[in-house]
């Protein structure tokens, strides 16, 4: 059996059509192709008879070994990001020949190498209190650093710096207070990230007042990097209960009542891009709200966008969270 095809390093997990492809298989005995993780531990196998060529997709797979979630960190940071990627071989030929490790990640195609995830400059908004992320693809030996240039300055702070030991993708945390810090007043700053001197990464912060009240979503986006966005109205709350019940010769016992909080949400009028950005939470696979403690998981119930005369566009979002509260 002779391996002629694999997926490329860095392929997105969610690709049903990065396939391992088998020519030469024999079809008169049994053939079993094993899936390893990393660390070389069984993930997975899968048996094929009367065979003469075999592909096979290792997407079930990806998806168990796949867990992103968004970093509540104090400060900017540097992160390896295992929770962002998975690493995959395959043994064949009954152990004798093996594949080298490819990577897998939580974007939906490929990955750029090694630019910023979504762009090398974006532009968005941030708060005292709220944290943001910036993801890369780094390969192994270069040096990745941080500087913070406020109010459009040339040189800016630098707030870490990172040796790259091993290759993969990397996510830097940005703490608007930790910024916010070096100069209360400022009304916007630069993130600038550099590897080995090299800028790899703008992002434009504008600083928005805190939110008196409001609601903070993040959601994995199709690049494969987790967005934020603060809803500064309050949100419309309801308790949902559902119960379940039987008839007795005493009358109706309650065998058991499930509650959950529905929320909804609106982002006031918002410019095309702005819409577009947002309208992402609707297809994320991912979605959590976010406090200082901690962010919870999501379901998204529903999703509207409504349009001003003037053309502004409002995104109105219904979540409730992913867990329910049980009452026996």
């Amino acid at each position: 059996m002779v391996l002629t095809s694999t997926p490329a390093d860095y392929s997105s997990a969610y690709d049903p059509n990065n396939e391992f492809r088998f020519d030469g298989v024999d079809p008169s005995v049994p053939t079993e192709i094993v899936f390893y993780d990393g660390s070389g531990a069984v993930v997975g196998a899968r048996r094929y008879a009367h065979r003469e060529s075999i592909t096979t997709s290792p997407q079930n797979f990806l998806q168990r070994m796949l867990n992103p979630k968004p970093y509540n960190t104090s400060g900017c940071k540097i992160v390896l990001a295992n929770d962002r990627q998975a690493i995959l071989s395959v043994g064949y030929n009954d152990g004798a020949n093996r594949t080298s490790n490819i990577h897998f990640t939580a974007a939906q195609g490929r990955v750029p190498n090694p630019t910023a995830f979504g762009g090398y400059e974006q532009w968005r908004t941030i708060s005292a209190g709220e944290c943001d992320e910036i993801a890369f693809r780094l390969p192994n030996g270069c040096t990745l650093s941080v500087e913070c240039r406020l109010n459009g300055e040339q040189k800016g702070v630098v707030l870490c710096s990172s040796a790259i030991t091993t290759s993969g993708i990397y996510v830097v945390t940005i703490d608007a207070d930790q910024i916010l810090a070096l100069s209360p007043d400022v009304e916007q700053f630069d993130f600038v990230v550099l590897m080995s001197g090299g800028v790899v990464g703008v992002i434009h912060f504008e600083v928005a007042p805190a939110p008196t009240e409001g609601v903070r979503l993040a959601w994995l986006n199709d690049e494969g990097y987790i967005s934020y966005h603060t809803f500064r109205g309050a949100p419309t709350e309801q308790l949902h209960t559902l119960r379940s019940e039987c008839e007795t010769p005493n009358g109706t016992q309650t065998l058991g009542v499930e509650s959950w909080r529905e929320s909804s949400l609106r982002s006031g009028y918002l410019s095309t891009e702005g819409v577009e950005r947002l309208s992402g939470i609707a297809t994320s696979p991912r979605v959590w709200r976010v406090t200082k403690e901690h962010s919870e998981p999501q379901i998204l119930l529903s999703h509207t966008i409504s349009t001003l005369g003037s053309g502004a566009r409002q995104v109105e979002l219904t979540i409730r969270p992913a867990g329910k509260v049980f009452r026996y």
